[in-house]
Parts: C-alpha cells; sequence; structure tokens
C-alpha cells in the first residue's frame, strides 16, 4: 500500500471539515424544527431496522395500496447497520444513522477523489459543497442507503476510469447488493473496456471478471428471494404496494404534468438533470452520462415520486454540478440557496411531510 501523498491528506482533512459542517447543520436544524436524533430514522429507514430486529417476510402484508414486504429493501446496508447493532449494543433505528453517519464521511473522501480523477482541475472544497449542502443530502443522515451507494458507485467509476477491472467489479457488486440500480454500472463498463478487451489480450480474463462480478449482489438477493419467497423477482413485484409498477418514463413524466407544485419540482429537476448530463457529454465522459441517464430513467419508469432523491445521489451529476459552480459569482449565489433547501427538507422530515420520502 503506497503512503498517502499530500493531495490525498488535504482530501481528508476537507472531508473531516465537510462532514462537521454537515453535523453541525443536522444539529441547527434539528433545534429550529423540534426535532431529535431518534426522529431521523423514518419512512426507509424503518424498513430496514424491521430488517435487522426481524430479518425479511415470510409473506406480505396489508399496507397502503396493497399487500406489502420489505423485499422491495436489498441487503447490504441493513447487514452493515445490523453488525454496527451488535457490537455497539444499540437498537437497529439508532445504528443506521450512525452507520449512515460514518459512510457519508468516506463518501464525502471518495466523491472528491472522483472528482479529481475525472477533472484534475476541479476546486475540491467546491465538490465537497455541493455534496454537502445539496437539498437532498439530508439522507446521509437519515438512515438511507444513499451514502453506501454513492460511495461504491464513486469506488467502482474510479476504477473502471483507472482500468482496474476487478476492483471496479468489486466495488460494483456491492453496489448491486445496495439497490437493484446497482447493475446499471455494467454500462460504463462494458463502454470504457469494451474496446481493451478485443485490443489487450492479456486482460481479457480480468475484464470478463470483472464484468461478471458486477450484478453478483443483486444475483444473490434473487437466489435468497428464489429460495425462501419463490419468487426471484419479489424485490419488483412488491414494488406494487407503493403504487409503482415499470411503465413508458415520458408517458410518467407527461402524466405528472399539472398543477401538483411538488410535481413541478420533481420536473425542474429532471430538467437541471438532463443539462448536466449534455454537460458530462461535452465533456468527453460518455460512460458518466451513460451511467446517469439510465439510473434516472428506471426509477422514473416506476413514477416521480422522490425522483430528485434519485437524482442528486448520482456521483456524475454532482460532479457536473461541481463544474458548473466552479465559477466564484455563480458559485456564492447558489450554494446559499442550496442550504436554505436543505433546512427545508429537514423542516419537512421532521414534520412528517409526504415530499421528502
Amino acid at each position: 500500500m503506497r503512503p498517502l501523498d499530500v493531495a490525498d491528506r488535504k482530501i481528508i482533512a476537507l472531508s473531516m471539515v465537510l462532514f462537521l459542517l454537515s453535523l453541525l447543520i443536522e444539529f441547527i436544524a434539528i433545534h429550529l424544527f423540534g426535532g431529535s436524533f431518534a426522529g431521523l430514522c423514518a419512512w426507509d429507514c424503518e424498513w430496514y431496522a424491521g430488517i435487522i430486529n426481524g430479518g425479511y417476510h415470510p409473506q406480505s402484508r396489508v399496507h397502503d395500496f396493497a399487500e406489502a414486504a420489505n423485499w422491495a429493501f436489498f441487503p447490504l446496508f441493513p447487514l452493515i447497520g445490523g453488525a454496527v447493532s451488535r457490537v455497539f449494543d444499540l437498537p437497529a433505528e439508532m445504528a443506521l444513522p450512525i452507520t449512515g453517519k460514518v459512510i457519508y464521511f468516506l463518501a464525502i473522501m471518495v466523491f472528491i477523489k472522483f472528482c479529481t480523477t475525472y477533472v484534475p482541475r476541479i476546486n475540491p472544497l467546491i465538490c465537497g459543497l455541493v455534496l454537502v449542502l445539496n437539498p437532498y443530502a439530508i439522507y446521509a443522515h437519515t438512515g438511507y442507503t444513499e451514502p453506501l451507494y454513492l460511495l461504491l458507485t464513486c469506488l467502482s467509476l474510479i476504477f473502471i476510469y483507472r482500468g482496474q477491472p476487478i476492483l471496479a467489479g468489486i466495488f460494483g457488486g456491492a453496489l448491486s447488493g445496495v439497490r437493484a440500480v446497482g447493475v446499471v454500472l455494467l454500462f460504463p463498463y462494458t463502454l470504457v473496456n469494451l474496446k481493451r478487451f478485443f485490443i489487450h489480450h492479456e486482460e481479457r480474463l480480468n475484464i470478463a471478471l470483472g464484468f461478471m462480478l458486477i450484478p453478483l449482489g443483486m444475483t444473490l438477493f434473487m437466489t435468497y428471494l428464489h429460495y425462501t419467497m419463490g419468487d426471484a423477482m419479489a424485490f419488483s413485484h412488491i414494488q406494487r404496494a407503493w403504487d409503482r409498477s415499470l411503465q413508458n418514463p415520458l408517458r410518467v413524466l407527461i402524466d405528472s404534468i399539472g398543477p401538483n407544485r411538488i410535481y413541478m419540482i420533481y420536473q425542474f429537476n429532471l430538467v437541471i438533470a438532463t443539462a448536466l448530463i449534455i454537460k458530462l457529454l461535452w465533456n468527453r465522459t460518455p460512460e458518466l452520462a451513460l451511467f446517469s441517464v439510465i439510473s434516472i430513467l428506471i426509477p422514473l419508469s416506476t413514477g416521480v415520486w422522490s425522483l430528485p432523491r434519485y437524482i442528486w445521489w448520482q456521483a456524475p451529476i454532482l460532479l457536473a454540478a461541481a463544474q458548473v459552480l466552479q465559477r466564484r459569482w455563480l458559485a456564492m449565489m447558489m450554494l446559499p440557496l442550496m442550504l436554505a433547501g436543505l433546512l427545508f427538507m429537514y423542516r419537512g422530515w421532521f414534520g412528517g411531510e409526504w415530499f421528502v420520502i
């Protein structure tokens, strides 16, 4: 293992400062809006806590729209949270937000490294602030999978860029054990390695193995569901309980157009994301653009609800946003607005508003 160079030490120090800033914002939000640390674990966090406490449901049960079960939630995050719960003798509802925070600190470091890998001249501080201050950074502290998703995405994309297919595949395989959309890494992996596969014969085995490793997490979960529930796709089929089913994403978007202000905000976020994806293409990083397009289209095909959460934890989208904010005047204007949006999300979270799910 090589010793840390000066740049890496600076990234670690910067990440610690940014992480402490995120904790300070959380502390202020808790006191401003009458929240509590215990109140952070809600919505999806409660489902993950249920997995830690009682495992996956043997059968579905009554929910808002249809029969529900926790099969929709992939296992890697509750496995890690459950280990923290047992080792430190903590309730699952407390262990999950703590686990998310620790992973978030690591994710900040690796995200900044991801940014400087793809854009060496980028300002690391702006990269970190885009991550920490964006309104959907709230999910870093609420026992959700977002920090783990970002961490593993960045690691896999870094190793894809460096031409290290085995490591890219290992972290990609872990990612597909966090969310189904993790298998989308197959697309940038293939785009980058396809030419190398046919030219560099000595690398073929490693490239093929890395490719097969990426869907490993999902494959293991599907195997478990097949032998215990009799349905390998139970994680997808159970989405009907949340009124979600696969549709034409364009039709979903058209059907969402109307007077609903929340949906208008979601659509506005999608417009911004589209512009940032175009910037990724302009920067000649088609693998990052492809990853983001598919990672957004998949959740969009099931509905616009929660769409911004799926946009603003995409590492390439955040990288493109950081590039835009390299202009100092624009950063000085946008970062305070982002912070205000983050506090608004905290207010909605502690107030039990549905738009924060």
